[in-house]
């Protein structure tokens, strides 16, 4: 091969070297930016849960303590729990 032919050779691998960097780098700060935008979108839905959280616990009769109001709030907490409650499971009737 000629010396011409060879300088051709590499900088056409070259140039597809760097055309591969840049689609790399492309895609590195793209998940960058979804990355961001899933932790703004949780960090939305906490704050959004704790409102309503908030907002349920203030207005359910749960805060004087009676029993029936704890079985009445069991639902929203099974939600964000994922459990049941003591007192929706049967554990404090003694089944």
């Amino acid at each position: 091969m000629a010396n011409t032919e060879v300088r051709a050779v590499a900088e056409t691998v070259f140039d597809r070297n760097q055309r591969r960097e840049a689609e790399i780098n492309i895609a590195l700060e793209e998940e960058a930016a979804r990355h961001q935008a899933a932790l703004k979108n949780m960090h939305r839905l906490r704050a959004l849960r704790l409102a309503r959280d908030e907002k349920l616990n203030a207005e359910s009769p749960a805060a004087s303590g009676s029993a029936v109001a704890e079985v009445a709030a069991a639902p929203a907490r099974e939600r964000r729990t994922g459990r049941k409650s003591a007192a929706r499971s049967g554990a404090r009737r003694g089944d």
